[in-house]
């Protein structure tokens, strides 16, 4: 029997397989070789590690999240409005004691242990160069910049500009850039951050209709956002119009080749409009962290009618209670039964991989040359099941990584 590491072909025997471009598989035979999926049958082989009751999946991509949050035991609660929250996240990393590099570790080992082949990542700061932290191969590092004053924007881009260049070092990272939100960056600096996407054609990631006190902001220029960011000093109202609207964001973020709406939680029906003639934008819900706010129920099934992309993300430890990306798409399974099984497995996978750039989505999913590293196992908590939607989605299902590959951390 060929060891799961060795470069000979290796089989492996399923419950279910699902491959990427066609129907779900029942007692497959899953061939590797060289690390990359060479075929699968329905013949049994007599050297293959077995599996169990399980299903191979294309790998799971968590579109969003923020790992310097990865030390946290559990949620920040939201309070009484999303400024308290952002009060108390400010606090927190005032008084946190995990250094930078223990968090991202902590992140990273946590999206391993949950078969998380591929990951957009919002980082406030370099990433370190600290040997510790191994870089995942599938690991998109948005770098985020934030600020309403006139006077940092040179820096600003520099610093984003600096981000880029680095990726050219072989560090194994993808990089993109993170204007923060329409409310917290100046519109020379988001403007510069799109001009710079587009000249290296990198994705874009920007917080949009995230909270009805963003919207109140963009509006009137009044409401609990504004009353933080003035006993913070940093409130500038000259910056943002009243009747800004996120159509004007939108505008901007579709020049680029990927951008990122993350949550979408507001979207008015003309922002839809916007977003449907644009394949080249995806919205990325974050379905526990919209739980743990409140907010009013997401536009999902109107984005899908209008077939706008949807790829799915947990968002970081201060506002969901793990990156377990399945726990996610078990919510989304619960609260939007009209999903299709086949649209939610996709949400999880091919679409996050796609919103996230084409080396990301040639890496990840359940075909012939597809590396094994871009495959995900669910644990089954049904056997006998004959429906293989039914059996992927029951109740006590679980994500692991495949056995053979390595995830975003070691």
């Amino acid at each position: 029997m060929d060891a799961p590491g060795d470069s000979a072909t290796t089989h492996y025997r399923v419950r279910w397989l699902f491959p990427s471009d066609a129907d779900p598989f029942a007692d497959a035979t899953l061939e590797v070789q060289d690390g990359r999926i060479a075929g699968w049958s329905g013949r049994p082989h007599p050297a293959a590690i077995d599996l169990g009751n399980v299903a191979v999946i294309p790998g799971l991509v968590n579109a969003h999240t923020h790992l310097e949050f990865s030390h946290l035991a559990q949620p920040i609660p939201a309070g009484n409005s999303f400024a308290e929250w952002i009060g108390a996240v400010i606090q927190e990393r005032r008084t946190r004691t995990a250094t930078g590099g223990e968090s991202l570790q902590a992140g990273l080992d946590e999206l391993r242990r949950c078969g998380t082949v591929a990951a957009g990542e919002i980082a406030t700061r370099s990433w370190p160069r600290d040997a510790s932290v191994e870089r995942g191969a599938a690991l998109t590092v948005f770098r985020e910049v934030l600020g309403l004053s006139p006077d940092a924007v040179p820096l600003r881009l520099a610093e984003l500009q600096e981000h880029l260049d680095a990726g050219e070092t072989g560090d194994g990272l993808r990089r993109g850039i993170s204007p923060h939100a329409p409310y917290s960056v100046h519109p020379d600096l988001f403007h510069g951050a799109v001009a710079l996407a587009r000249e290296r054609d990198v994705p874009v990631a920007m917080h949009l209709a995230e909270t009805r006190e963003e919207l109140e902001l963009l509006r009137s220029g009044s409401g609990p956002l504004v009353e933080l960011f003035t006993r913070m000093g940093i409130w500038r109202p000259e910056v943002v119009p009243r009747g800004t609207r996120i159509l004007d964001s939108l505008r901007g973020l579709a020049e680029v080749g990927h951008a990122l709406v993350v949550h979408g939680n507001y979207l008015d029906d003309d922002e839809i409009a916007f977003l449907a003639d644009r394949p080249n934008m995806t919205v990325v819900y974050c379905p526990r962290t919209h739980r743990h706010f409140g907010h009013a129920r997401h536009p999902l099934s109107r984005l899908r009618e209008r077939g706008i992309r949807v790829a799915l993300g947990t968002d970081s430890r201060a506002s969901s209670p793990s990156l377990d990306l399945w726990d996610d798409v078990t919510l989304v399974r619960e609260l939007f039964p009209e999903v299709s099984p086949p649209s939610l497995l996709r949400m999880a996978t091919a679409d996050g991989a796609a919103a996230l750039g084409s080396d990301a989505a040639a890496e990840v999913g359940l075909r012939i040359a597809t590396p094994v590293t871009g495959l995900s196992v669910v644990e089954l908590a049904d056997g006998s099941a004959s429906d293989p939607w039914k059996a992927l989605f029951a109740g006590g299902t679980r994500s692991r990584p495949f056995p053979a590959g390595r995830s975003v951390s070691p």
